[in-house]
């Protein structure tokens, strides 16, 4: 169990967490303006979903990554 919980760890590191983060948040400041601005309508709430998902996802890591 032990050797699960330090695999599940270094998933979680800190520069995976920083990552998805980043990728969240350029999906939602950035991308996201330039797709509306080009009328692309299908591919401008995907990243608008998408970085939700990721900004989420890196919160979820990291406080999971804090009790692991």
């Amino acid at each position: 169990m032990t050797n699960i919980l330090e695999k599940l760890g270094n998933i979680f590191s800190v520069k995976f967490i920083v990552l998805l983060l980043i990728a969240g948040l350029v999906l939602l400041l950035w991308d996201r303006k330039v797709l509306y601005r080009k009328k692309m309508k299908k591919e401008h709430t995907i990243s608008i979903v998408l970085g939700i998902i990721y900004v989420s996802a890196a919160l979820a890591f990291f406080v999971i990554g804090r009790f692991i």
